[in-house]
């Protein structure tokens, strides 16, 4: 690890109890320092702004200290994926804060990891189709799995595998997500799956710290084969819920589901055209990126939810979100083209609606 990577971490351990806090440590993720804590940014692929990933990495009394010097230092900066905290903040000095998905996770302590009861009836069932068809979970590091006869490039060209078969274009999604590192990484947890001693799937815990220590987990990566036998992915993210209950964490973070439930009412001072936009992505996307597929898969498992927020200076945000999707790698120009006018149409209705004459 390189002297910026570890200074990253020295903040990142005490102060990341977030799912995106470690995702700070990805290639081509550019650090905002002070002497409290960091932000993490990159720039857009159109060069049009600098695009914040997740909440300042500090202790929460020197997070508006921080974001006000980041936003005197970056002209109209975008937040993305930020809690209520950051976004009350943000809000307060006068950025339009909206809706932007909720995270999912699961309280370990008081989460029943047995699955008993109607509400984990359907896991239940994809699990026991996993059991059926032979497939055991190991926890590995790169010396025991290479010893079980599986090399680092097996497990490359499985992902490769998995990459082709997905909605984003064939490529590896980045930004929001952290590319996969098959090698060892400091206190990443990574959980395989096998069929016959055969290497079927694999999942990547990233850790959430609190003042130094290791509070739970988020679930960053999860790929299989196509003929990976169904309820594998469930398997993989319970056996990981039970050894991570066991030792006693906290949560276990499954992830975001983007752009869900942005129907909900917004707590904060919000951009019309950015919500009209979002919901149009969400309801028309689905082509190139799984919303509603990861969405479902993400309830599933029955574990609490909270909304995460987009934070922009801007009203008119297409450009800025076009651009963040073309950060995360989906490319969704040709279906944004086709749909202008849709979109322009559903804004203006939403205006209407808001307008005083239409209130009683």
């Amino acid at each position: 690890m390189n002297p910026q990577d570890s200074e990253k971490l020295r903040f990142i351990q005490q102060y990341g109890s977030f799912p995106l806090a470690y995702s700070a440590l990805q290639q081509g993720i550019k650090s905002f320092n002070t002497e409290d804590g960091i932000i993490s940014y990159r720039k857009g692929k159109l060069g049009l702004k600098a695009y914040v990933l997740g909440d300042p990495i500090a202790n929460k009394d020197r997070k508006r200290q921080l974001l006000e010097e980041f936003v005197a230092n970056y002209r109209n900066p975008v937040f993305v994926q930020i809690s209520d905290d950051a976004a009350s903040m943000l809000s307060e000095m006068d950025w339009y804060v909206n809706r932007f998905g909720i995270e999912t996770f699961i309280d370990l302590p008081e989460y029943d990891t047995n699955l008993k009861g109607s509400k984990f009836e359907f896991i239940r069932r994809q699990i026991k189709a996993a059991h059926d068809e032979k497939i055991t979970i190991e926890e590995l590091s790169q010396q025991a799995l290479e010893n079980r006869g599986v090399s680092i490039k097996d497990v490359k060209s499985l992902s490769d595998e998995w990459i082709k078969t997905r909605k984003v274009s064939g490529n590896e999604l980045s930004f929001m997500v952290r590319p996969a590192v098959f090698e060892d990484e400091p206190d990443v947890r990574k959980f395989y799956a096998f069929q016959d001693d055969a290497l079927v799937g694999f999942a990547f815990f990233d850790p959430l710290y609190q003042d130094g220590a290791t509070i739970g987990y988020y679930a960053d990566i999860h790929r299989n084969l196509p003929s990976t036998p169904k309820g594998t992915s469930y398997l993989l993210a319970i056996e990981a819920a039970k050894q991570f209950k066991d030792e006693g964490k906290q949560r276990l973070e499954l992830g975001i589901s983007v752009l869900s439930h942005l129907d909900d009412p917004e707590p904060f001072p919000h951009s019309s055209f950015t919500k009209a936009y979002l919901n149009w992505s969400y309801r028309t996307l689905n082509d190139v990126y799984n919303f509603k597929g990861l969405e479902f898969h993400k309830q599933r498992f029955r574990g609490k939810e909270r909304t995460i927020y987009y934070a922009s200076k801007n009203k008119f945000t297409f450009l800025e979100i076009t651009d963040l999707y073309l950060l995360d790698n989906i490319n969704v120009f040709s279906q944004v083209l086709k749909a202008i006018p849709k979109w322009i149409n559903s804004d203006n209705k939403e205006k209407e609606k808001e307008s005083p004459k239409n209130q009683n």
